[in-house]
């Protein structure tokens, strides 16, 4: 149940992402052109920003170390689980805190008073 509930986080952070990099390409576009401001920009700017958290269910897995992964009697299964949550979990988290820290230090460095400082991701058109 837990690597299922992990797969709907995982594609649901990839849409967003997909949806972040869209924003990214429009608001780009909007830079090197000579168009004015339009308060529909507001919305693709705080999106060229987001970010999201991947937030993995381990407790069944636990659960099953607490039984004894020998009850999985595949042994390459086994150790894929394994490598999954006690390897590749992990530094994906080291990576998603450093990647989330530098992106709130670059919108609030950068151009801090055009985001709302207790929710760096929305926008402050300033008209």
């Amino acid at each position: 149940m837990g690597l299922v509930k992990d797969s709907v986080d995982i594609e649901f952070n990839k849409l967003a992402h997909l949806q972040c990099l869209e924003s990214q390409r429009i608001v780009i576009e909007w830079l090197g052109s000579k168009r004015a401001f339009h308060h529909s920009l507001k919305r693709h700017i705080s999106l060229a920003h987001r970010f999201t958290q991947f937030i993995s269910r381990d407790s069944p897995y636990e659960t099953l170390k607490t039984a004894g992964l020998r009850l999985i009697s595949n042994d390459t299964l086994q150790e894929q689980i394994s490598i999954l949550y006690d390897e590749n979990y992990d530094l994906y988290d080291e990576h998603e805190k450093y990647y989330t820290s530098l992106i709130i230090n670059l919108i609030l460095h950068t151009n801090g008073d055009l985001f709302d400082v207790s929710n760096p991701v929305v926008y402050i058109a300033k008209n």
